[in-house]
């Protein structure tokens, strides 16, 4: 049979959770709950109280796709924003420690006391440049903590989110990092161009030297060799050469800028080469395009996406976007392929004036070898100085591009600036409480559950049901520690305590003074108590299909009542007209006789031992119908007197001089021989004390009677507490109605 606590099978495994078990033990606990829910409350308000109040500002910003203009004499750059890595970097970028240092400057904050606090003190010895680049550091780290970095997904837009213990430092924090990242962007750009025009300024230097020297060398030559310009160029031949060197340099350069042009229009994305080199028509619709796409995102303030004006507006932008992309596309194209016409055409054309110049050099060669060198030096001097032009030329493109990069717009734009915010965002005073009352509840159903799986004692009859698969017969309350009751409401069948006294503020006799729990059924019988015994009088009897005659009551150890409740089980019997004998079988601890104070000097040894009759030794108890048999002095051999012939005897003459025989035998688990009564019995009644025995201890017991081949009747739970127990058994409840009821009736 299942263990009823949380589902654990007698073997250990677990089974189905018992939910209504559950509820009962959380119902039964709830102070404890309570308790621990009441402590996280307290806890959660205690953090708001002693927690800084933080603030949160949000400055939104939009950044674009840019591309960085190419150097003139290397392949262009891909477009950044084609590169799966250029956002991360942006956002790596405005969490660095070099955009920070640049906010604490912009802003002074390593004077501010609301950022620093009392900061550097005034007067103080000026630091080494180690240690304030060290404080700078840690101001950066402390203000980078602050930040953090929401894209927003799908889009080009991001939250600069600040939080601080200052409302408007949040604010001035947050619109700081966005308006410091864009003169940031705007610088490194201007940088860039400005290198780029500084190493064309580098090659221009190298060429004019270049150029110079070879037109010493060319002076140098003519004097030495006596000839001249005139003379190399004298004849068909030599105005052939000048001819096609002057057209070879010309094409050789113009391939090179058809070249150059096509190798960056084919490298460079549709939009960069559209834009740069295609129509005036295809700046017109972009303009268009970013002016729809601001207006959507100045509506997403106001509207839902899924507004129907918003879904409108969407339309229009993607229909906008996709014609802009298609005119891109087919001008791109276009270009591109205009630019390797061109290409083809000039660089055919070089290797046809290559063809030419080299046969009338071989010609040239065979006339005058002489003026051959100078004619070369010629050629290159003409065209190191058509490359001087260019490089000059490209470098003032460049310091122009620097100039419009360092005064155009940046690619970052702010879309809405932080504002001071009106109340702290954390700690929040209902989040607190939520948490720490969840936290509490948390705590407290797993101390219960805790101290539940802990607790291995037996609480309530139906879980001594439920663990040991035995009728329970009846459950006991309680009479409280003194054994009175007294102040403990349902232990009064009338359901009031000590103080209230009865209906009508009159109090009975049987209300006045504290008596023990044996003979309560013939000294209160209207007491709750008393009912429950009355109710094992009927389970009792309605337990067996054969006529009980002989009853045994016993109990796994000491101190479970089993003596009150053969006694008070006697007396119930006594009182419904039968002849009833009481048998005190615990030969070690006899304790019947004291009950109800007679004598002890002979008695049932007497009859096991010496032979003698027991109709003499019978003692009278006062109470109609009741007999006792006390145990007489205490005999060396108990277990033997119980297993001898004379006690079957015994029981056998009690059968036919009695109606009905409750023996109080010893505890199953303390003595060897507390089974042998129950051997001579019709059935064993046991008596189990709540909140006592251990559930592995009742199982002991159950097993070590069925072994024996002792037949078991029922159960009896005692010292039962309802109001104390998470198991309120309805026994109890029909206990306490019925002695409620035959007060009033009385009344």
């Amino acid at each position: 049979m299942g263990d009823p606590q949380f589902g654990l099978s007698s073997s250990g495994g677990i089974e189905a959770i018992d939910l209504k078990t559950l509820w009962r033990l959380v119902r039964g606990r709830w102070p404890w709950i309570a308790a621990a829910v009441a402590a996280g409350i307290a806890v959660g308000v205690v953090n708001y109280l002693i927690s800084p109040k933080l603030y949160r500002a949000t400055t939104q910003i939009q950044i674009e796709p840019r591309n960085l203009v190419p150097s003139p004499d290397r392949n262009p750059w891909i477009e950044q924003w084609t590169n799966m890595k250029y956002f991360p970097t942006q956002y790596r970028l405005l969490r660095s420690r070099g955009l920070a240092e640049r906010v604490i400057e912009d802003l002074r904050l390593d004077t501010d006391p609301a950022f620093v606090g009392e900061g550097r003190k005034a007067g103080s010895e000026p630091v080494t440049a180690q240690e304030d680049e060290l404080y700078k550091a840690a101001l950066a780290n402390r203000l980078i903590s602050g930040l953090t970095v929401n894209p927003i997904e799908g889009t080009e837009l991001l939250n600069l989110v600040y939080v601080a213990t200052d409302p408007k430092l949040a604010a001035d924090l947050a619109n700081g990092f966005a308006n410091a990242f864009i003169d940031w962007g705007i610088e490194s750009r201007s940088e860039t161009l400005l290198q780029a025009n500084r190493v064309l300024g580098s090659q221009i230097e190298n060429l004019r030297r270049d150029v110079e020297a070879l037109e010493v060398g060319i002076q140098k030559y003519s004097r030495e060799a006596e000839v001249n310009a005139t003379d190399a160029g004298a004849g068909v031949v030599g105005q052939r050469i000048l001819s096609l060197n002057e057209q070879y340099s010309t094409a050789s350069a113009t391939a090179l800028a058809k070249q150059q042009r096509f190798n960056e229009l084919a490298s460079m994305r549709d939009l960069l080469v559209a834009e740069n080199f295609g129509r005036p028509a295809l700046e017109t619709l972009r303009n268009e395009l970013e002016s729809r796409q601001r207006d959507y995102q100045a509506r997403l303030q106001t509207f839902k996406p899924d507004h129907p004006e918003m879904v409108e507006l969407d339309s229009e932008v993607q229909t906008i976007r996709q014609r802009y992309q298609r005119e891109v596309a087919a001008e791109a194209a276009k270009l591109r392929q205009a630019a390797r016409t061109e290409w083809e055409a000039a660089r055919q054309l070089v290797d046809r004036i290559s063809r030419q110049r080299a046969e009338a050099q071989e010609q040239s060669l065979a006339l005058n070898v002489e003026v051959l060198p100078l004619t070369n030096m010629q050629m290159e001097l003409a065209a190191k100085r058509e490359r001087l032009s260019e490089l000059i030329e490209s470098q003032s493109q460049a310091s122009l591009s620097a100039d419009v990069e360092t005064q155009t717009r940046s690619n970052v734009h702010v879309i809405d600036k932080a504002l001071v915010p009106g109340g702290p965002f954390r700690p929040s005073l209902r989040q607190n409480v939520s948490l720490g009352a969840s936290g509490g509840l948390m705590v407290g159903l797993a101390l219960v559950f805790l101290f539940h799986i802990l607790d291995r004692t037996i609480k309530s009859g139906e879980e001594l049901e439920s663990l040991l698969d035995l009728p329970l017969l009846a459950a006991i309350p309680d009479m409280g520690s003194d054994g009175a009751g007294y102040g403990q409401r349902a232990y009064y069948g009338y359901g009031r305590s000590k103080r209230t006294g009865s209906k009508g503020g009159k109090r009975t006799t049987e209300d006045e003074g504290p008596v023990a729990i044996e003979m309560l059924p013939e000294t209160r019988p209207r007491l709750a108590v008393s009912e429950a015994y009355r109710s094992l009088r009927t389970s009792l009897l309605l337990s067996s299909a054969e006529d009980l005659q002989v009853v045994t009551v016993t109990s796994a150890e000491a101190g479970e009542g089993k003596s009150a409740t053969a006694t008070n089980l006697a007396i119930v019997m006594a009182q419904l007209g039968k002849k009833v004998l009481l048998l005190d079988g615990d030969l070690r601890k006899p304790r019947l006789h004291r009950i109800f104070s007679v004598a002890n000097g002979q008695g049932l040894v007497n009859c096991l031992a010496g032979g003698a009759d027991p109709s003499t030794l019978i003692q009278n108890t006062g109470l109609p119908g009741l007999h006792l048999l006390p145990t007489g002095v205490h005999p060396p051999n108990p277990s033997e007197l119980l297993a001898s012939e004379r006690m079957r005897q015994l029981v056998a003459w009690a059968r036919k001089s009695f109606d009905f025989t409750i023996i109080d035998s010893p505890p199953i688990l303390a003595v060897s021989d507390a089974i042998l009564p129950g051997t001579l019995s019709e059935g064993v009644v046991l008596c189990f004390r709540a909140n006592q025995i251990e559930r592995d201890t009742a199982r002991r017991c159950v097993e070590q009677l069925r072994l024996s081949g002792v037949k078991i009747l029922g159960m009896v739970l005692n010292r039962y507490r309802p109001g104390s127990s998470y198991h309120y058994d309805r026994r109890y409840q029909s206990y306490e109605a019925y002695a409620e009821s035959q007060v009033d009736s009385a009344a």
